[in-house]
């Protein structure tokens, strides 16, 4: 239905060929630097990952993320172009996968993802973790009153800008928060400016997401 890359290195392409045949319309985070170490050969990555995404004709979008004291990440903001795919490129340990594990963690589909004090930044719990992105191309059911309806935002693309509500040229778009506090229980939440304590995120919304991360091994969470 959707999907999305975000790439560490164009090269180890086999398994993340094999999770698209096996599991294709749903957002791929590809962690090359593990696949690497799966001894995978190398090839053409990006032919290969244009020619799946055309294989769809519907996906939804991240238009922007921001992540505060998770892992190796103190703060971190990104407003993403209007591209299909993404390459994150860095030194080892400069907090790539940790960005595509918090963008799993916020679309985790079930309700007792654990986390522990290691999770936070430099461990310090009394800071709460708090993962926030911005998704378009939004289902239709998400969209209706009696789920997010109410609660729709509004993204200019031209600019990157996000608007509490929609304005004629934006995009809607919904703002999910993922939060988790010294008592290690994660939330989820749909958030505005106008209501800014949100309201659930359901389970089964998370699920229809479907975010996979595809390491050594390939994960549908």
């Amino acid at each position: 239905m959707f999907i999305v890359f975000l790439v560490m290195h164009c090269r180890y392409p086999t398994i993340a060929r094999l999770a698209l045949e096996l599991h294709p319309g749903i957002i791929h985070l590809v962690d090359a630097e593990e696949i690497a170490f799966a001894n995978a050969s190398s090839c053409g990555f990006h032919a290969m990952a244009s020619t799946a995404l055309h294989r769809y004709s519907r996906h939804m979008k991240i238009r922007k993320i921001n992540i505060q004291n998770f892992r190796g990440v103190k703060q971190f903001e990104w407003n993403l172009p209007d591209q299909r795919i993404f390459c994150l490129i860095g030194k080892g340990d400069s907090a790539k996968s940790t960005i595509l594990e918090a963008i799993r963690c916020a679309f985790h589909p079930q309700w007792n993802l654990a986390f522990n004090d290691s999770d936070f930044h430099l461990c310090k719990t009394d800071v709460p973790i708090e993962i926030d992105i911005v998704i378009g191309d939004l289902l239709d059911e998400f969209c209706s009153d009696q789920k997010y309806g109410p609660h729709l935002r509004g993204w200019d693309k031209a600019t990157s800008k996000l608007h509490d509500e929609p304005e004629d040229q934006d995009e809607v778009v919904l703002s999910i928060r993922l939060i988790v506090a010294k008592d290690l229980e994660p939330k989820w939440k749909v958030i505005t400016a106008r209501n800014p304590e949100g309201v659930d995120f359901r389970t089964a919304d998370r699920a229809k997401v479907s975010v996979g991360l595809i390491g050594c091994v390939f994960q549908r969470i």
